[in-house]
């Protein structure tokens, strides 16, 4: 079955990761690219409302490793945020007829634990899972810039896509669309590849390192920082989160939700304590005439 495939990513639109990924789907499906102009990265939910977003079909990025022939999917360019370019794709290049999945990635670095809060990776296929359409983040651990293979962890995804799509009645509790985030662990070819699934739940690291400062004009009163540094997994990994799976050198398949409410923690006694605000606002002394 051919499948219609909106393909995003947060690295950019010349990205090795998404190239891969796009020309490897394309052999089965219909593929579009829309991906952002400049590196994204931990963009987050960030959507562009203060200044228009340009979108501009481009040419084939210039790639050693791929014959230009391989292209057989159209690539656009925007000048926005992952999210932007989910939320133009569906609104123009998919208007009236969605696409039946929107994928995301495959990304330069994992995202797991909290890393899936600041990800533009994630943001992206979340668009699309708020959009009511079956949406899939992918990521790469790295360890040594380069020494990667995007192109077999393209082929891994191929594998699993076909299985979801194969097996998605049993894999998923009701009919509604799903948001996953897939993350393959570090390998650099065949020798070293993952062979092995685990379906986890979000794991937690320790707390962020440090904010670098840079050292730039010591006569100004301004500072530089480097921020973004994520924290450590934990010393001791609890089994059957994506940090553990991924440090088990398997692949992370994680189900997320937009809902971010914590059912555990709602307050036992909610009727009684709505009651007690209510009445102290009721109670408000606007005598003293600070108010509007």
């Amino acid at each position: 079955m051919i499948l219609r495939i909106l393909l995003v990513n947060d690295d950019g639109y010349e990205a090795r990761g998404l190239t891969d990924l796009a020309i490897t789907l394309s052999r089965d499906h219909e593929i579009t690219v829309v991906a952002p102009e400049l590196n994204c990265s931990g963009f987050s939910n960030a959507i562009t409302i203060h200044k228009p977003v340009a979108i501009t079909r481009v040419t084939p990025p210039i790639d050693s490793h791929q014959k230009k022939s391989n292209y057989k999917f159209p690539i656009y360019k925007v000048s926005g945020t992952p999210v932007d370019c989910a939320y133009l794709a569906l609104h123009t290049i998919y208007e009236g007829c969605p696409p039946d999945f929107v994928i995301s990635g495959i990304n330069e670095g994992e995202n797991l634990a909290e890393d899936t809060l600041y990800s533009g990776t994630v943001a992206g296929a979340m668009e699309g899972f708020l959009r009511g359409i079956p949406s899939i983040a992918i990521s790469q651990k790295i360890l040594q810039k380069g020494k990667n293979s995007f192109l077999l962890s393209a082929e891994l995804f191929g594998i699993i896509f076909r299985n979801i799509n194969i097996h998605n009645e049993e894999l998923f509790l009701d009919k509604s669309p799903f948001l996953l985030n897939i993350n393959f662990p570090y390998f650099t070819g065949k020798d070293d590849m993952p062979t092995e699934i685990e379906f986890t739940h979000l794991g937690r690291r320790e707390d962020p390192q440090r904010p670098e400062e840079i050292k730039k004009n010591s006569h100004s009163s301004r500072k530089y920082f480097l921020v973004g540094a994520h924290g450590n997994p934990p010393e001791k990994l609890t089994p059957g989160t994506d940090l553990y799976a991924i440090s088990h050198r398997k692949i992370s398949v994680t189900s997320l939700q937009v809902d971010l409410t914590n059912y555990k923690n709602l307050l036992t006694n909610k009727s009684s304590f709505s009651k007690n605000i209510h009445k102290d606002i009721v109670d408000i002394n606007f005598s003293q005439g600070y108010y509007g």
